[in-house]
């Protein structure tokens, strides 16, 4: 079953979580693979990197869902200095992804597996591998 949802919006407040928790339900597993391609803005990239997939924990964690699955990169590391200056824009992907995995982490699924591959090829106009 497909549903159609507006990202940004998915735990923008208790009835949001509670509606949208309900997509989730019944699930033995959750499958993160969000990822922002070609974004042209630090901001841009922290919002689905992070902010999508902490609600995806979210939404999971109060569906009872108790698997979650997450794909971040090799490198991944929240520890990392980083900032939204251009020059530093790699270090900034690979903090923001250990971001993410510590989030999914503090919320002490029953079972957590995250992935860390080095290249994701992909095919179509995105100009990817």
């Amino acid at each position: 079953c497909q549903h159609v949802v507006e990202m940004e919006k998915m735990c923008e407040n208790e009835e949001a979580i509670q509606k949208n928790a309900a997509l989730f339900k019944d699930h033995d597993v959750t499958f993160c693979v969000l990822g922002a391609i070609g974004t042209s803005s630090a901001d841009a990239f922290r919002t689905v990197d992070y902010g999508m997939v902490r609600d995806g924990g979210i939404l999971s964690k109060h569906a009872g869902v108790p698997h979650f699955s997450l794909l971040t990169s090799q490198g991944s590391n929240h520890n990392l200095w980083a900032n939204d200056w251009k020059l530093s824009r790699w270090l900034l992907i690979l903090k923001i992804k250990g971001e993410s995995e510590q989030n999914i982490i503090a919320k002490k699924f029953a079972k957590t597996s995250i992935f860390r591959p080095a290249l994701l090829g992909r095919d179509g106009e995105s100009g990817g591998v």
